[in-house]
């Protein structure tokens, strides 16, 4: 963005530098002014480690590591620390379908079901021949499985794509079933992305994994980035839960859709080769400047919201602008990666923490306000997932207690509401703590008495823990609030049965 340097010269003079320089070492400048808010965010949301990187107009205005990489061995988080990076594999996957495009190895537009060997996608109602890499690329192609849960690390051997695509579903039959007419709608799916990866195998003869270390990771120097990281790879990011607290190791047989790792190193060596230099043209050299700028052309039946394998993202004035990127999220990680490939700008987010996705989103209004975007207005803090750094270190009392002061005393600073407290809750159960979670909700129902959401949510977890004398009343006030709310039958019955049993 042209504006970009006139709004933030006086603030980040100090961190301009070449593109890939030594600054590259933990050590470097930072902008002030940004550097505090994001290490004041890691702390309010409990989050260990975090790597951030802004360039502008080719040059990096703000390059920062925080934190730790596991909680567990205090081991800090450098540029070279490598970060799950979640649905951000799908950016790097769309490359390597790429370059086989280029080489003539794969087409764009024709049936991927001639690039994927005896492999068929199940019998539907719809014509399979329309579903093109193109298609699965924009997400357009009428495939299931929009996301993909991991798998616990094991002795056993990680399943080959072709037998996931066969037996990957929840019930054990076939992970990626056609659900719509192909080019008629855009629904995100992870699982065309598995069978793209099947398809990108059988084309280049390799080892998914392999080929994209050859066509993608290697031309562009990101010797860091690989496919399911774990424990003992070194410089490696654990994922945490909400409070801190290392999770176990997952891994992904949908490589091209969720498995990807990389450090904040190699994702600079990514997003400088959306505009190339002196030594590489756009592309880097792992894909000729023809093939790469059909990467950004707006894909049909998406309403101008994807590219291939880019989300397209308007800003400026009268969203006459688009950003290109994607977020990434698995449990434990949240990651971020936005380009502008014609401004030579971009934005890098890492996070190793279950509450990453709340930074990530409080740090890019933060990124657009200081560099002139349009799109992402600064927004206050949710207060609800602001407080998961006290429940840490000083327990649910000290939240309570510091909510309500934040409430009496910083109103315009945070966003209050009944979904703020009830998010934490969750984040709360999501790390274990019912017990925590329980008087979250609790208090969500105090502050907010006619609220459905908090009412609802307490009910619930009433019924659940048996607690069917604190549950009545509440049943009975969310009908009043909501009489159409089709729980509130089957908790009195559950309470009526219960109590008939008791007696």
């Amino acid at each position: 963005m042209r504006s970009t340097a006139l709004v933030c010269s006086a603030l980040l003079a100090s961190c301009a530098g070449p593109a890939l320089s030594p600054a590259a070492e933990a050590d470097r400048p930072v902008a002030p002014a940004f550097d505090v808010r994001v290490r004041a965010l890691l702390e309010q949301f409990q989050i260990p480690g975090a790597a951030v990187c802004v360039v502008d107009d080719g040059e990096i205005l703000h390059e920062g590591v925080y934190g730790v990489a596991d909680a567990a061995t205090g081991e800090p988080v450098t540029p070279r620390t490598r970060f799950q990076v979640a649905s951000v594999s799908k950016v790097i996957a769309t490359w390597a379908a790429m370059s086989l495009v280029e080489s003539g190895a794969l087409a764009l537009d024709a049936p991927i079901e001639d690039f994927t060997g005896d492999y068929r996608l199940p019998p539907s109602a719809f014509d399979a021949r329309g579903v093109t890499a193109a298609r699965l690329l924009a997400h357009t192609a009428g495939t299931s499985a929009w996301g993909f849960l991991g798998d616990p690390w094991t002795g056993e051997p990680l399943l080959d794509t072709r037998t996931y695509l066969e037996r990957g579903g929840d019930d054990g039959g076939p992970l990626v079933l056609l659900e719509a007419e192909p080019g008629t709608r855009h629904r995100y799916s992870g699982g065309g992305f598995t069978l793209l990866q099947l398809a990108v195998e059988e084309a280049s003869g390799q080892p998914f994994a392999e080929y994209v270390e050859r066509a993608v990771y290697t031309p562009l120097g990101m010797d860091g980035a690989g496919f399911n990281g774990r424990r003992g790879l070194e410089a490696y990011a654990v994922g945490h839960d909400a409070l801190g607290t290392p999770l176990p190791d997952d891994r992904y047989p949908a490589l091209a859709a969720a498995a990807a790792y990389a450090s904040l190193d190699d994702l600079k060596r990514f997003v400088f080769a959306h505009w190339g230099d002196e030594t590489a043209p756009r592309g880097g050299g792992a894909l000729e400047p023809n093939a790469f700028d059909r990467l950004f052309e707006v894909a049909p039946d998406t309403d101008g919201g994807w590219a291939l394998g880019y989300e397209v993202i308007p800003f400026g004035e009268d969203d006459v602008e688009q950003l290109f990127g994607h977020t990434g999220d698995n449990p434990g990680y949240h990651s971020l990666v936005f380009v502008h490939p014609r401004d030579r700008d971009a934005f890098v987010i890492l996070t190793n923490g279950d509450a990453g996705n709340v930074f990530r989103n409080q740090l890019l209004a933060d990124w657009c306000e200081l560099t002139g975007h349009e799109r992402f207005r600064q927004r206050p803090v949710p207060v609800g997932v602001s407080l998961l750094g006290v429940v840490a270190r000083e327990g649910v009392d000290a939240a309570t207690a510091e909510y309500r002061r934040r409430a009496a005393e910083q109103p315009d600073d945070f966003a209050f509401g009944p979904r703020q407290l009830d998010s934490l809750a969750y984040y709360l159960v999501e790390a274990g703590k019912t017990g925590e979670s329980t008087a979250i909700l609790e208090l969500n129902v105090a502050e907010f008495p006619d609220s459905t959401l908090a009412v609802g949510s307490l009910t619930e977890r009433y019924v659940e823990f048996e607690r069917y004398d604190a549950a009545e009343p509440l049943c009975r006030r969310l009908a009043a609030l909501d009489p159409e709310d089709d729980r509130v039958g089957p908790w009195l019955e559950t309470i009526a049965s219960q109590r008939a049993n008791q007696r």
